[in-house]
């Protein structure tokens, strides 16, 4: 047998209740055997030859990795003694070896040496600590018959209240309390979750927190540490319960000093007679924040660190709670612990220096937390930029505390107060509803955000002022983990931020608002439409829509069908003829940008679209007039709508509440037009009347423009005439610009245009019946200019040809021209044409006389 020390001291300790000084005393006062493989092989056979032939004998060696360890000859002398064993004894000697699961990283040997001994031990068994439970059970826990009669009867009576006590929150499923009387029997005065969690504890201690890989995995610490707790409550009723800390002690000599430091720190600190801020429940709480420090199965929050504490049935837990707390607030306070979130773990030395320097040495103002909120919650919970409500879409103000985020447009507002501005609401509330006119404001509930942040910013700055790359490795590997933590709280800021939202206080436009939502976007949409309602309160007068030019058009043409007196929007129509009526009698101008920007402020909120359609509904019914570069508008006009929406339009054009002309005067220019044009169907209404007035004016000036282009090269009679016509039509036109300045000029100039129109009755007959016989009189007479002395020796032709220069001859200033005559040139050009002809037969006779003796001259020579 090879034993060692620990082995042995356990061993006395836990079989036979030896203390640990006395089983010590026992191993020192042992004798150590020393002899060979050959005499020590020899003395067993000798042993064995002696027993019967079925006799077997069990051969041990125990913890086999640490007596061979890095010794090459020691593994020699174990492969030669279990090869001497199989060879001399005949098989009734069985050789059995223990050693740690990953013995192959204790034993520093050649990989083929150790796996030449592996090969003589063809079974092998792997011990696990799944089981460990019914170990501890049997070895440690079992119970008289009628103890266990009484348990089960103990938990019938309390089944409801152990279920309840022993409820973890973010655990996993197999952390949980008893299932059934029988194993609150078996396990009594422990929790099955105990078992579970305490082979974590040990694994986690083995990596982090002990002094050498060389421990077991735990069975036996376990063991030890179930006898140990047991034994510290062997003397309360059977009502008790092992809370988990008790398991600390078991694990303390484990440990490196900079935990235990901390646990010995805080227990001086409790029992010190003067108040150093820590009391004797704080030291339990610590150790048990430490022992389930490296764990995941259950977090370290107040919860669920009150049923880990749990140490009686019969346990007030909200008594409890508030005991717990207190602990943990005064750990925080003094440092010995650290708490991301609602999650609280223990720190060592060194984790306690740097977040004493993270948390009470480093500082962030209180401006760039309030901003860092302010870009959370409105760059990550609630991005909406502008407030869908119907049909429109309203821009609306950011602000957090006093800091505006983004531009300021003077519109609505969504404020949002946090703590730092708000500390007590209920001495605030009057001055909150002042706040709040014309805005929402949202009074953030609760400090768990700004806390969370605050401690965020503080690390992230912290990391900041370091050179983290020169520090030694253990101080990277804490300051990344408090980089891990930062990152964790700023991801629970902005849950705890959402939850704030959920329950705040709402103030919209002077009132206290009461909003129930299920999420903060919801909440914050809820807040925004009732201030929209508030804040917008004549936007229900548009009642339908415009949602293109083409409905704006529809508006000023009339094709729009409705009822006189029940027109869309007339309630929107009003407001706006009001206000124009208002400008109108304080002599002020009104531009359409002027309309524009104001009924799209509060308290209208309309669109740019509906603003213009209102406006185009005032045209069509004549009640307002409407000027772009001073020339009035009418409804036909071209791109009109563009005038009354574009941006780089409507600063150009006026509106004005129209002042109507008069109906007499109305009357008689209809009168005038239907006899000045000789027509019936003249309108009755102002506008369509100034358009008709515009349109039958137009066509005559351009056709007296058309007779005015024939007279170029030509010499036609009353060019004055027509164009004196074509200036006094453009004289009435000039006053298009002003219904009623043009309904005036065309009363004033009517006798003139009568007077015109029928001179130029004369000239409309010139031109439609007579000019092709004066354009053939004038050119008859110029031909005949190079023959008039010819012509004058003929008195009848001559006398012909001086009244064609008379008729078509154009008059002197004053005179008038004798359009009666023209008629008279056909017979006059005859008269002249053949006494022209007369005289031409009698010179080419003439003529041809030379030309024969000239030829008779030629043949002769």
């Amino acid at each position: 047998f090879v034993f060692f020390e620990d082995d042995i001291v356990q061993t006395l300790q836990q079989v036979l209740g030896m203390s640990e000084s006395a089983a010590k005393n026992w191993f020192n006062g042992t004798e150590t055997v020393e002899t060979s493989i050959a005499q020590l092989v020899s003395e067993i056979k000798d042993y064995v030859d002696t027993k019967p032939s079925d006799f077997r004998l069990l051969f041990m060696v125990d913890e086999v990795g640490q007596y061979v360890g890095g010794d090459t000859s020691l593994l020699i002398n174990l492969q030669s003694l279990v090869e001497k064993i199989g060879s001399e004894c005949e098989g009734k000697v069985w050789v059995v070896c223990t050693g740690q699961e990953a013995i192959d990283e204790i034993i520093k040997a050649r990989e083929n040496e150790f796996s030449r001994i592996q090969a003589r031990f063809k079974t092998r068994l792997s011990l696990s600590s799944a089981s460990a439970d019914e170990v501890i059970q049997k070895r440690i826990l079992e119970k008289t018959d009628e103890a266990r009669t009484e348990l089960k009867q103990l938990y019938a009576q309390n089944d409801s209240v152990l279920r309840n006590l022993f409820t973890f929150h973010d655990s996993v499923q197999d952390i949980k309390g008893y299932g059934d009387a029988e194993e609150f029997a078996n396990d009594f005065p422990f929790v099955p979750y105990q078992f579970i969690l305490m082979q974590k504890v040990f694994a986690e201690i083995r990596k982090h927190g002990n002094s050498g890989k060389h421990l077991s995995g735990g069975e036996r610490s376990m063991l030890s540490g179930f006898q140990e707790a047991a034994q510290k409550i062997k003397d309360k009723d059977e009502y008790a319960l092992a809370p988990f800390y008790l398991f600390y002690d078991t694990v303390h000599t484990f440990l490196d000093g900079s935990i235990r430091r901390v646990i010995e720190r805080c227990k001086r600190a409790a029992e010190a007679a003067d108040d150093r801020g820590i009391e004797a429940q704080d030291v339990d709480v610590l150790k048990l924040l430490y022992l389930v420090r490296y764990i995941d199965d259950t977090k370290a929050s107040v919860e669920n660190i009150v049923v880990l504490m749990a140490d009686d049935i019969r346990m007030d837990k909200v008594i409890v709670r508030e005991q717990v707390r207190a602990s943990l607030e005064r750990l925080l306070k003094e440092n010995y612990i650290g708490r991301t979130g609602d999650v609280y773990h223990f720190l060592t030395d060194e984790e306690q220096d740097i977040q004493r320097d993270i948390y009470r040495n480093t500082t962030v103002d209180t401006s760039a937390i309030t901003e860092r909120i302010g870009h959370m919650i409105f760059g990550d919970i609630y991005t909406t930029k502008k407030f869908r409500y119907g049909k429109y879409d309203f821009p609306f103000d950011q602000m957090i505390d006093s800091m505006a985020v983004g531009s300021l447009t003077g519109g609505m507002c969504l404020h949002i107060l946090t703590v730092a501005t708000v500390s007590d609401e209920g001495q605030d509330r009057l001055r909150l509803r002042t706040e709040s006119i014309g805005k929402a404001l949202v009074v953030l509930q609760g400090t768990a955000y700004y806390e969370s942040l605050e401690r965020a910013m503080k690390i992230r700055k912290y990391v900041k002022q370091r050179n983290v790359p020169q520090l030694p490795r253990t101080v990277q590997e804490i300051i990344r983990g408090h980089q891990e933590e930062a990152g964790k709280l700023e991801e629970s800021a902005q849950n705890q931020l959402e939850q704030a939202i959920v329950s705040a206080r709402v103030y919209i436009d002077g009132e206290s608002v009461e909003i129930k939502a299920a999420s903060a976007k919801n909440k914050l949409d809820q807040a925004l439409e009732y201030l929209v309602s508030r804040v917008y309160s004549e936007l229900h007068l548009i009642e339908k829509y415009a949602e293109t030019d083409a409905d704006i058009e529809a508006i000023l043409t009339g094709s729009a069908p409705s009822i006189p007196g029940t027109e869309p929007n007339r309630d929107a129509a009003a407001k706006v003829e009001e206000y124009l009526e208002m400008q109108n009698d304080r002599n002020l101008p009104t531009s359409m940008a002027d309309i524009q920007s104001r009924y799209q402020a509060a308290p209208y909120g309309w669109r740019e679209i509906d603003i213009a359609a209102v406006v185009a509904q005032l045209m069509h019914d004549q009640k307002v007039t409407v000027k772009y570069g001073g020339t009035t508008l009418q409804p036909t006009e071209a791109k009109l709508p563009d005038k009354l929406r574009k941006r780089t339009e409507i600063g150009r054009v006026s509106v004005s509440k129209r002042q109507a002309v008069p109906i007499q005067k109305i009357r008689e220019v209809r009168e005038f037009m239907r006899d000045y044009f000789d027509v019936m169907d003249v309108p009755q209404d102002e506008d369509g009347l100034i358009a008709y007035i515009v349109q039958q004016f137009t066509a005559e000036q351009k056709h007296y423009k058309e007779l005015l282009d024939r007279y170029a090269d030509h010499k036609y009679p009353d060019q004055l005439l027509v164009s004196s016509a074509i200036d006094k039509i453009k004289e009435v036109l000039s006053q298009q610009r002003d219904n009623s300045a043009l309904i005036d000029r065309v009363l004033k100039e009517q006798d003139a245009l009568y007077e015109l129109k029928d001179k130029l009755v004369k000239v409309e007959g010139f031109f439609k019946n007579q000019v092709a016989l004066f354009d053939k009189a004038l050119n008859y007479e110029a031909a005949l200019r190079v023959d008039a002395d010819y012509i004058a020796k003929s008195e009848q032709a001559d006398s012909a040809l001086k009244e064609i220069r008379k008729i078509t001859a154009l008059p002197l200033s004053g005179g008038s021209f004798q359009y009666a005559r023209i008629p008279e040139l056909n017979g006059l050009i005859a008269k002249v044409d053949e006494a022209h002809s007369a005289m031409l037969a009698s010179k080419r006779e003439y003529i041809l006389e030379i030309v024969r003796q000239c030829m008779e001259e030629i043949h002769t020579l």
